[in-house]
């Protein structure tokens, strides 16, 4: 029962497409003239991240829910001001996190629940194929949300090592985290943008 009431984008010529692939019943290129005049029941904002802070606290001041694109903020300032623009607005604001929806995911996660049995270590290994951009950790949020939706408990403790690949760009470096959850439970993320091969695994 959902309608697609309205897409947004800067360009007109994007916009008209993007409603017309998709299905939307109008399309728009400024945002906040969209949301005024179709008052959805949520917004999706899909955005630079250099853009979702300001964007969303415009969102949310206007009384309107959101689902966000991954990350919801580059920085803990940016989440702060966004989580304290949706208790200010009393809206709801929500962070897509694909992976927890996949189906390896949604069966394991089924069986941990059917066993009942603790989780005692998570391994996640995520390896990209010349990815030189300056920041991965876009990419690279959604081992660290899986794992945790995995372990069903929150963060206590992470430690980092990076290991800086300059000959490659500016600010490329391989990621290796180790976390423990407040249940207990373990992890070891192995975040290798500049692998030789596409993989994602879960131990």
């Amino acid at each position: 029962d959902t309608v697609l009431a309205a897409c947004c984008d800067l360009d007109e010529n994007k916009a008209k497409a993007f409603a017309e692939k998709f299905g939307f019943e109008k399309y728009y290129t400024d945002y906040i003239n969209m949301i005024e005049t179709e008052k959805p029941d949520v917004v999706c904002l899909m955005s630079p991240v250099d853009l979702t802070f300001p964007m969303s606290v415009e969102i949310m001041k206007r009384g309107f829910n959101i689902i966000l694109e991954k990350p919801p903020g580059r920085t803990v300032e940016e989440l702060e001001g966004m989580n304290m623009a949706a208790i200010n607005t009393g809206v709801s604001v929500r962070t897509a996190f694909n992976r927890r929806y996949t189906p390896l995911v949604t069966e394991l996660k089924k069986r941990i629940r059917e066993t009942g049995e603790k989780i005692i270590n998570i391994t996640y290994q995520m390896y990209r194929h010349g990815r030189y951009e300056k920041d991965f950790s876009t990419t690279a949020i959604h081992a660290v949300d899986v794992v945790k939706f995995i372990a069903g408990s929150d963060y206590i403790d992470v430690k980092f090592n990076y290991d800086h690949r300059p000959e490659l760009g500016e600010n490329v470096k391989n990621i290796f985290m180790n976390g423990i959850f407040k249940n207990g439970a373990h992890t070891q993320i192995s975040l290798v943008a500049t692998g030789g091969t596409v993989i994602e695994r879960i131990t």
